[in-house]
């Protein structure tokens, strides 16, 4: 799986530009690899920049009418491992379920895999990554390990104004099994 990381530089959706053009060439270059994580060519994919810069906004549109990905939308809201699977299982995964937290986590684990078995492809967009406790960085990290046949059954965005945050998070993978890092 490659982990690849892109600083947007300025907002594309600026009032005097039309829609969907993109004004910076990090904004089209973040683009077209978020058109490779939604076909499974990279399974995880960090957005970063100042706020404002159209983070959020790129992906949602991105990600506007597509019928065949189940999409969770994460931020800073869900401040706890609980909330966060609570959410997942929601979007994700059966439904509300009234359960331990381990309990919800295996739960989401069988779900997605059968899903996932299935062809069916699910993705979490993790907004905000800054805010996050470390409970609920490590239930993502969770996420992104999960394999069916050797092949992620998650596809992960995470995005975050914070680059030393996000410089912290990549070091650890630039040689190990996750492969490269792009700024």
């Amino acid at each position: 799986m490659f982990i690849e990381q892109y600083k947007l530089e300025r907002n594309p959706f600026a009032p005097n530009v039309a829609r969907p053009t993109f004004a910076s060439h990090s904004m089209r270059y973040a683009f077209a690899k978020l058109d490779e994580l939604i076909h499974r060519q990279i399974y995880c994919l960090f957005l970063s920049g100042p706020a404002g810069v159209g983070k959020t906004s790129l992906v949602r549109q991105r990600l506007r009418g597509l019928h065949d990905v189940t999409v969770s939308w994460i931020n800073s809201g869900a401040d706890s491992r609980e909330a966060m699977l609570a959410q997942l299982v929601t979007e994700l995964g059966p439904g509300a379920v009234e359960a331990s937290p381990a309990e919800i986590g295996r739960i989401l684990d069988v779900f997605l895999r059968h899903q996932a078995a299935k062809g069916h492809h699910s993705l979490v967009v993790a907004d905000a990554v800054e805010q996050f406790s470390g409970a609920a960085l490590r239930e993502i990290e969770t996420l992104a390990q999960l394999r069916l046949r050797g092949r992620p059954m998650v596809s992960i965005v995470m995005m975050t104004r914070n680059e030393d945050l996000l410089a912290n998070m990549l070091t650890q993978y630039d040689t190990g099994p996750l492969g490269r890092a792009v700024h």
